[in-house]
């Protein structure tokens, strides 16, 4: 298999001229659609301060909210990654993802995306199937060298507390001493997707360590041959050691007067990259978008901008949420925009895959907690539109809320679009670079991992898994708010 191969200027630029373009593109259709009055154009620039969109709000700009929060000063999007490729090399494992991709083409493409991430990711890849274990991707993420992406903040996460996994009847369960470890805690399975089988636990229910790790396999045996219920698993992901970690319980936002605040999970900004790209930044509700970013053409010299969308009506209460409630949500949530997507391109880029769902967990208002990552998805479950509320039968819908009707479909073609847009964008910019690949040994070795060319079971990285690595150094949080 033919190593990296260094792109020439002439190529870069081709590449680039190609990310501009599809920019443009993007930006062109959103245009368009608010032109025709479609009720899904652009809401709410980076920079003017007064915009609108579908959800029939105005959105004000808050000065204080412009200004990144300190621990992501020093990094703007549009810094490399909007205009620039940024040296993506394809992982051979995914050699065939395009292939597969192409003979879906009226399928929406986040579904063409996902079936050909099912077709491609079988059994054999250890790379794939490494991605697919949360802890071995704990270990990943922590031995993957600062270096890799220069000037990009170390990608932190949350440290494991317990774990166990089953290697055929063999099973191992490990724990640090819990004396320090917070009363809230979150428990979930390593071999299943799209945060399927999480859930809250308090440490005080357990008694002590010898306690505590028997509950942690009594738990998790429940779901040792447990299949999928968030949606279809691909062979790689049915090939996982089965297992489950225990970590620290992310804090949540508490706003009893803003219910726009998500009060049953942490904030968890969910970004698509596209080709080592980042395309969109969702917090999502029940598998779809609750509140959207868009990436658009920048202003020349400038920074990447996004538009957004937002669900903006409560479906328990059959009314539209205050429109002050939801900008106060999107205005806070940009300022993690710039470390998310830089975070997300670095980590695609160093896996060498085209297609990926990269999760973090973003700080509540008043919390001291870093931003930290917490899930890879390539079969990912989540389309990337609004869902439809669910209403009684002959409701009708507040003006500017159309969109939201069961058989209006704008809003969803245009995402469709844009998505479709963007990984052909992507593809082109890649193949003009040169058409870069990696091997999995490559790629696993730059993570400090060893063995992956005799198969996933014989993996072995150097990255920590239980108490303090390198991306866990930063706790606790300052304030152990």
């Amino acid at each position: 298999m033919p190593h990296p191969r260094r792109a020439p200027s002439a190529a870069l630029a081709a590449a680039a001229a190609l990310f501009a373009l599809a920019d443009g593109l993007t930006e062109g259709l959103a245009a368009t659609a608010a032109a025709d009055g479609g009720g899904v154009g652009v809401l709410g620039r980076s920079r003017p301060p007064v915009g609108r969109g579908h959800r029939g709000f105005r959105t004000r700009r808050r000065k204080a909210l412009r200004q990144p929060s300190p621990s992501i000063a020093g990094g703007g999007v549009g810094t490399r990654s909007s205009l620039e490729p940024i040296g993506f090399a394809l992982n051979t494992d995914y050699q065939k993802f395009w292939d597969e991709y192409s003979k879906y083409p009226r399928m929406e493409s986040w579904e063409a995306a996902r079936e050909s991430m099912l077709r491609v990711s079988d059994g054999t890849k250890a790379s794939i199937v490494a991605m697919e274990d949360k802890l071995m991707l704990h270990r990943l993420v922590d031995g993957l060298d600062a270096s890799v992406c220069p000037g990009v903040e170390r990608i932190k996460q949350v440290p494991i507390r317990a774990w166990v996994q089953w290697h055929g009847s063999d099973v191992t369960v490990a724990a640090v001493d819990l004396e320090h470890a917070p009363e809230n805690l979150w428990f979930k399975p390593t071999h299943l997707s799209n945060s399927d089988g999480g859930s809250p636990w308090s440490k005080s229910e357990y008694g002590n360590r010898h306690q505590f790790m028997d509950f942690v396999k009594t738990s998790c045996e429940w779901f040792k041959d447990k299949g999928q219920s968030t949606g279809r698993i691909s062979e790689a992901g049915q090939r996982v050691a089965p297992g489950c970690v225990v970590q620290d319980m992310y804090p949540k936002a508490r706003d009893r007067n803003n219910d726009v605040w998500p009060s049953y999970s942490p904030l968890e900004l969910r970004v698509q990259v596209n080709w080592g790209r980042g395309h969109m930044v969702a917090l999502t509700s029940g598998g779809h978008v609750f509140i959207g970013f868009n990436r658009q053409r920048p202003v020349q010299g400038g920074a990447a901008e996004w538009s957004h969308f937002a669900l903006g009506f409560d479906s328990s209460s059959q009314k539209p949420y205050p429109a002050a409630h939801v900008d106060e949500v999107v205005n806070y949530l940009r300022q993690f925009l710039d470390t998310v997507v830089l975070q997300a391109e670095c980590l695609a880029t160093a896996l060498g895959v085209p297609w990926a769902r990269i999760d973090f967990f973003v700080p509540p208002p008043g919390s001291t907690w870093p931003v930290v990552f917490n899930e890879l998805e390539v079969v990912s479950g989540v389309q990337w539109t609004l869902e439809k509320p669910m209403l009684p039968a002959g409701f009708k819908l507040p003006t500017g809320f159309e969109h939201l009707e069961h058989d209006d479909y704008r809003h969803a073609r245009q995402q469709m679009e844009w998505m479709r847009e963007a990984q052909d964008a992507g593809r082109k910019a890649w193949e003009a670079a040169g058409s870069q690949v990696k091997t999995a040994k490559e790629v696993l070795e730059r993570f400090g991992c060893q063995g992956g060319e005799q198969g996933y079971a014989a993996l072995r990285c150097r990255g920590g898994d239980l108490g303090s690595g390198a991306s866990t150094a930063w706790f606790p949080p300052v304030g152990g708010a």
